[in-house]
């Protein structure tokens, strides 16, 4: 982990003889996690795709420095927050965007004391607190690279960042194409979660195939193994296709095992 107030607590903890003892270290993190009230455990500050349910809130002090509290009723969980929550607090927003989510296996604990699914929760949770940074940032007036989006009016697309720029090319992608996949997926029972930063090419088709088949879904890291679950337990789908990055598949896979 990264030279920091949050490098040093996970080197604490990596430090002890055993994978036990360092779980015990972790959970012991939560004795110090600040109290997070109800009113706050809510869907905007909701840990998506971790196996036991987590909150975490970010805020700015008067010197624009991070604030992190957390809460989750797992104590393993409730401790990996309590280190978020112990290591970024007193960070700018810019520092905690650069914090690596190798943080996780710099904890040393391993695969049987951390199952995959687990580890993964952990990586959504640093994830989450990132993405109330950018949004915290955006607000104080820094200036930050456009999220990608494409604005649709009655006068026509605008799109914002060169991602956008790149997708709004493929609006009306190949008709043919887009059937052919359908077609496919339908007589598979095959579900598709998608993460939003893959290439615009297919983009356009899996926005076209969505209109007609209903079970494809595009989203960020921390919702698609929820949307998988949903798939799979309500929509009838057999297999579920990730495109992403490892660790979104992986995490796919284990949110499904856990579900049953």
């Amino acid at each position: 982990a990264e030279g920091s107030k949050l490098g040093a607590i996970v080197a604490e903890i990596a430090s002890a003889a055993d994978p036990t003892e360092r779980v015990k270290k972790l959970v012991g993190m939560s004795a110090s996690l600040p109290e997070l009230p109800d009113a706050d455990r809510s869907i905007a500050n909701r840990v998506m795709g971790c196996t036991a349910e987590a909150w975490v809130d970010v805020s700015l002090d008067a010197e624009g420095l991070v604030a992190v509290r957390g809460a989750s009723e797992a104590q393993i969980t409730a401790g990996f927050a309590g280190v978020l929550a112990r290591g970024l607090t007193g960070l700018t927003p810019a520092d905690v965007l650069a914090i690596s989510d190798d943080v996780v296996a710099d904890l040393g604990i391993g695969s049987a004391a951390l199952p995959r699914s687990r580890a993964n929760g952990f990586r959504n949770m640093l994830e989450t607190v990132k993405k109330q940074c950018r949004l915290l940032s955006a607000e104080d007036g820094v200036t930050t690279p456009p999220f990608p989006s494409l604005i649709v009016t009655a006068d026509g697309v605008e799109a914002k960042g060169s991602f956008a720029l790149a997708q709004a090319e493929y609006l009306e992608p190949d008709a043919a194409a887009v059937d052919a996949l359908v077609a496919e997926l339908a007589a598979k029972k095959i579900g598709i979660v998608a993460h939003f930063y893959m290439d615009p090419q297919v983009q356009g088709v899996l926005m076209a195939a969505a209109k007609k088949y209903e079970h494809i879904f595009i989203s960020d890291s921390l919702v698609m193994a929820d949307a998988a679950v949903r798939m799979v337990n309500e929509g009838g789908c057999e297999s579920i296709a990730v495109l992403g990055v490892d660790f979104m598949s992986e995490n796919v896979r284990a949110i499904l095992d856990d579900a049953g």
